[in-house]
């Protein structure tokens, strides 16, 4: 790493792992400082003046006469769910029916990390509590939803993992691809598939040849398409700001050449980063709309409706965060509807929902006021 990639924050140059990094005890204890570094260092962005310094300087958010309007939502499924207010079945009929309210057709869901998921597997040899994703599927097909099922996340720190490691993750999950279109392909809610393995810039520049993740995430595309080859493929990663435009592109082009997946739901990164994101958005996503209408690729927003109040790459605090306002919600839809097919949010359920606190409730009530407003 060189001295202009360095985190500006000293809390990321001493962190050792803590509650401010998801899942650090599912890690090796010969791994966590590998890990922690990568972590840390996928999480920071350029101060605006050294963005300036590199030729990274952020064009102004062009004006967009045709918002497009948020229709989705990621959901964080699993043995046990991060948000438990809405996964008993009337509960769960009430969620989705908010979402339904303000037009939002299309759930994303991770279904687990290790052998701790959302429903019964015999692979994992795992006897969920319940069916939270037989329920899901049924409530969405009976509201017209479509639904991306995510496999599990086998591999907390894949991103440091050795080649055989990888290989061992497309065994498990090609038996688990199967597993779940054969008991679960018959919802018609069950739309497509996501796989929950974040890729981002300083995960793949890590690796001796920076093909190896990219390559990997293409392989798992392939076992989701031996297996359904009707059903599209979604990823979901992220980037820092830390490269110049022409080198971003490069490397996002050659992650799309690699991953050959259907679906790009960049994640807008605003809900870390704030206003300095919110001036990055337009330079980077005319990029990826560029190549991703190259190849037929459709270019989705993972848009951040929270604002991040600590944790990573805060301070070393357990992660948490706040609902965002509704301006800067808006701020967001306008700076990525020139670029994107569809905007999806993270997420409905702990940061929208009428259910899950004041602040959501107030968030869902003013973004539907705007909703009809604007679409009603």
């Amino acid at each position: 790493m060189s001295m202009a990639d360095k985190p500006d924050n000293s809390t990321t140059d001493s962190l050792e792992c803590s509650d401010a990094l998801h899942y650090h005890y599912l890690v090796r204890n010969d791994r966590r400082a590998a890990y922690s570094d990568i972590i840390c260092r996928s999480l920071v962005n350029y101060p605006k003046e050294r963005r300036s310094d590199e030729g990274n300087a952020a064009a102004p958010t062009r004006p967009c006469d045709n918002l497009v309007p948020i229709t989705g939502s990621f959901f964080v499924l699993g043995d046990t769910p991060d948000d438990s207010h809405w996964i008993s079945p009337n509960a769960m009929q009430k969620e989705l029916g908010y979402m339904h309210e303000i037009g939002m057709d299309t759930i994303v869901i991770t279904t687990g990390i290790g052998d701790k998921v959302c429903y019964p597997s015999s692979v994992l040899r795992h006897a969920a509590k319940s069916d939270l994703l037989d329920m899901l599927l049924r409530q969405a097909g009976s509201l017209g939803m479509s639904v991306f099922v995510g496999l599990p996340s086998l591999l907390v720190d894949w991103m440091i993992a050795t080649d055989e490691e990888l290989d061992r993750v497309c065994s498990t999950t090609r038996q688990l691809a199967a597993e779940l279109a054969a008991n679960y392909g018959g919802h018609k809610s069950f739309h497509g598939w996501y796989l929950s393995y974040e890729l981002c810039n300083v995960f793949i520049e890590n690796r001796s040849d920076p093909r190896i993740l990219p390559a990997w995430i293409g392989r798992l595309r392939t076992i989701c398409k031996d297996v359904a080859p009707d059903k599209p493929v979604m990823i979901a990663p992220y980037f820092t700001s830390t490269m110049p435009l022409e080198r971003f592109e490069a490397l996002w082009d050659m992650v799309m050449d690699q991953t050959k997946v259907d679906i790009l739901a960049m994640q807008d990164g605003v809900g870390i980063y704030g206003g300095d994101r919110l001036a990055e958005v337009d330079a980077h996503f005319s990029i990826l709309r560029k190549l991703c209408d190259r190849r037929m690729v459709s270019l989705w927003a993972d848009l951040e409706i929270f604002q991040q109040i600590s944790g990573i790459p805060f301070d070393q605090k357990p992660w948490s965060a706040i609902p965002a306002s509704v301006d800067r919600l808006t701020e967001q839809i306008m700076a990525l509807s020139c670029h994107v097919r569809k905007i999806v949010m993270f997420c409905f359920s702990s940061y929208m929902s009428p259910a899950a606190s004041q602040s959501a409730s107030m968030l869902f009530d003013a973004y539907k006021s705007e909703w009809n407003l604007r679409h009603g």
